[in-house]
């Protein structure tokens, strides 16, 4: 078998030069772990292992990553909780989850998603699940059991047969303690 056949290195497949990453070495600049995603998709390629092959490692990244992947984000690796803000099963859980915090400015890492949702960013130290208990309507939680879950980072751009558009960087605070009143 070549030694860098499919089954030996599933990144090799992916090779197409180095192309401009910055929004994907900024990601693992934080210690987040990365890995290609289908471009203008939500999922890896098919048979690319995420939960196993996600990587901070930039020499690997810039041998491998194709020019127009998505982003996708391991969130367990990186040591993140995740919250997925999805406007469309409830317009008001943005504002619903600032009222709980009692702020208008949750600080930490936020980016807005192709459908006109949100993810804040939070560290999870692995004592908190994907579910997402009592928090509002409308919110999903990645990072907790499990492989975690991932989320597509800033630069990713989806498009989909309900909407389409870019994943934008909404506040670059780098991603904080989980508030309490998530935590309960």
């Amino acid at each position: 078998m070549p030694i860098n056949s499919q089954e030996t290195d599933p990144w090799r497949p992916r090779i197409k030069g180095h192309p401009w990453l910055g929004d994907v070495t900024g990601l693992m600049d934080r210690g987040w772990y990365v890995f290609p995603v289908e471009p203008d998709g939500k999922t890896p390629p098919y048979g690319f292992k995420w939960s196993e092959l996600a990587t901070n490692d930039a020499g690997i990244v810039m041998d491998y990553w194709e020019d127009e992947d998505n982003i996708g984000i391991a969130c367990k690796p990186s040591g993140l909780l995740v919250l997925d803000f999805d406007i469309r099963h409830n317009a008001d859980c943005i504002d619903a989850m600032l009222d709980l915090l009692d702020t208008d400015d949750p600080q930490t890492y936020r980016t807005m998603t192709a459908s006109g949702g949100q993810h804040w960013y939070y560290r999870n130290h692995g004592d908190l699940g994907n579910s997402p208990g009592s928090l509002p309507y409308g919110i999903d939680v990645r990072g907790g059991r499990g492989d975690g879950g991932y989320v597509l980072g800033a630069g990713s751009y989806v498009i989909t047969d309900d909407y389409s558009g870019p994943y934008t960087v909404i506040d670059n605070d780098d991603a904080n303690e989980l508030p309490e009143e998530i935590r309960r």
